[in-house]
């Protein structure tokens, strides 16, 4: 029978996943690759069948045989999710008995035929968006912020020279190492220089690897800021007590995990004993609300006291905005979050639009939602977003970073440099994964530890 069986994308991403993850399962997506073949290959001595569907590929661990009912099983997942879902272990069960031909056949030509409304990839993002719901919503016994922020393990031996090296030769490889990091040519070249200023001022012809160490730790601590939650916890105390609701907008580009981030930071802020309502501003994206209303249900189901306000499509964000926040503060809500359509900087029409969003609104704290790896151009949509809350509020900036997708770049977290140095901007959490668990804060010796392995 199945040991395993999951849903990804061909960025590797897992949607949706029934029975134990095992170990090796990156070993496998890489190896079969994202060609649009059904494959199969035995790996530890298991039998893997990969089948792929549009943008889907669906993988199948079986100890004893191969699995050959692929396209029974897919058209059950896309005709009718919740109960695919639901009984997977009786869908998988009939499969195996229905070995001939005609038995699949007349299976296959059932479902065809069945008037069950098919899903389309926006409400089946929504549907299975957090494959393990039950384990993403902690209960309120879990309520420390490190049961929904765990400490992100990057790799962390010093590969960068060994013993001593010559402070001239330092510079050179110093600055290639950073770019191969992911961090920019510009903030690297700035590291550089401040390390071989602070080096040259002590004298030194070599460095060794614990000096070195200590100077470019303490050069990078300067330089990544970060957000101090509980300060963060306290003022939405405060805003609270003077009998206001605290209002968070999550802002961004396309496709970089907004409303991923949202439920996450929501998750959070339930722990802390905060009543959350969620704004669904994003009024473009199809499925954008129904991704939302997914979400709330699951908090709700878990025993929270979490609103939404939605009033469709094709409507003014900024109207939704300011009548969410009017909505939440007479039903005694303590904060609101505020999703917003992802938008590319250059798009003038809907940067004025997000200007107008937060003149009209005025949000106690703005996140910016950037991915871990988008290269240089994620610099030029932090200025450019700058700039169109500055055009809404003058002197207003973004307030915090959440940078997602940090489980998918390896060693290479840059990125973190990056957008907390050219932003100016300090760093909320990271999303490490698609779960509401997927949360850490940044630990400066971790990441300084990376950087240098």
């Amino acid at each position: 029978m199945i040991e395993y069986f999951c849903v990804y994308t061909k960025k590797g991403i897992l949607r949706y996943q029934k029975g134990e993850k095992p170990g090796y399962l990156d070993e496998i997506i890489l190896r079969v690759g994202i060609s649009p073949i059904q494959k199969t290959l035995s790996v530890r001595g298991k039998n893997i069948t990969v089948e792929s569907r549009g943008s889907d590929f669906f993988l199948i661990i079986d100890s004893k045989q191969t699995f050959d009912s692929f396209e029974i099983l897919i058209e059950k997942f896309y005709c009718n999710f919740e109960d695919f879902d639901k009984n997977f272990d009786e869908i998988i069960k009939s499969l195996y008995y229905e070995r001939s031909k005609e038995d699949k056949q007349s299976s296959l030509n059932k479902i065809k035929q069945s008037k069950v409304r098919r899903w389309s990839e926006e409400n089946l993002d929504a549907a299975i968006l957090d494959y393990s719901s039950e384990k993403s919503i902690p209960t309120y016994s879990e309520s420390k912020l490190n049961t929904i922020t765990k400490k992100f393990d990057f790799p962390r031996k010093f590969s960068l020279f060994s013993k001593k090296i010559k402070i001239e030769e330092l510079k050179e490889k110093l600055s290639t190492h950073l770019v191969d990091k992911n961090v920019s040519l510009e903030i690297s070249q700035k590291i550089v220089k401040n390390v071989y200023t602070e080096l040259k001022q002590d004298g030194l012809e070599y460095v060794d690897q614990h000096v070195f160490k200590e100077k470019i730790g303490k050069i990078l601590s300067n330089m990544i800021s970060q957000i101090n939650h509980e300060e963060l916890l306290e003022n939405i105390r405060k805003c609270n007590q003077k009998g206001k609701i605290f209002s968070i907008c999550f802002v961004g580009v396309n496709g970089v995990g907004k409303s991923t981030s949202l439920a996450k930071i929501c998750c959070w802020l339930l722990q802390n004993n905060f009543k959350v309502y969620i704004a669904a501003c994003d009024t473009f994206r199809a499925g954008a609300i129904e991704q939302l209303k997914v979400h709330v249900q699951r908090f709700k189901s878990a025993g929270y006291e979490v609103g939404l306000y939605e009033k469709g499509y094709n409507k003014s964000d900024a109207t939704v905005a300011k009548n969410a926040i009017i909505m939440a503060k007479s039903e005694n809500y303590d904060v609101i979050l505020i999703d917003t359509a992802g938008r590319m900087h250059n798009k003038k029409e809907l940067m004025i639009s997000l200007s107008k969003l937060i003149k009209t609104n005025n949000p106690e704290h703005l996140i910016f939602v950037g991915e871990a790896l988008v290269g240089s151009d994620s610099l030029e949509h932090l200025r450019e977003f700058n700039r169109a809350v500055g055009e809404g509020i003058t002197d207003k900036r973004l307030d915090s970073i959440l940078l997602t997708k940090m489980d998918t770049v390896d060693d290479k977290i840059g990125q973190i440099v990056n957008m907390t140095v050219a932003g100016n901007c300090p760093i909320l959490f990271l999303g490490t994964g698609q779960t509401n668990m997927d949360l850490t804060k940044i630990d400066i010796k971790t990441v300084v530890d990376s950087l240098m392995s």
